[in-house]
């Protein structure tokens, strides 16, 4: 029996709101506004260490893992929605 947890995202802050041009990547696109996103991942019993945080839709994926303290950075273009997921827990987007 599989038991699906959801599990709460708690943004530390969105940082770094200057224009910064990124070069075609064939993921994002040339000359596309970044910002840099940063929070924890954790539930009701604590931090997730190793949950995935991607770009939905990026081709190639572009994305990180939390470290031991459940903490992530990852560049993202505005606009664009993040999927955060871990084993076990259901899925959940998040749009900058």
């Amino acid at each position: 029996m599989y038991i699906v947890k959801f599990f709460v995202i708690v943004i530390l802050g969105l940082v770094n709101f200057e224009n910064r041009a990124v070069a075609d990547t064939g993921a994002i696109g040339a000359e596309t506004e970044m910002i840099k996103v940063s929070g924890v991942v954790k539930d009701d019993e604590g931090v997730l260490p190793g949950a995935n945080i991607y770009i939905k839709n990026s081709e190639p994926l572009i994305g990180t893992t939390t470290d031991w303290d459940g903490r992530f950075e990852l560049e993202v273009p505005t606009g664009k929605e993040l999927v955060i997921s871990f084993v076990g827990y259901e899925s959940q987007n998040l749009t900058n």
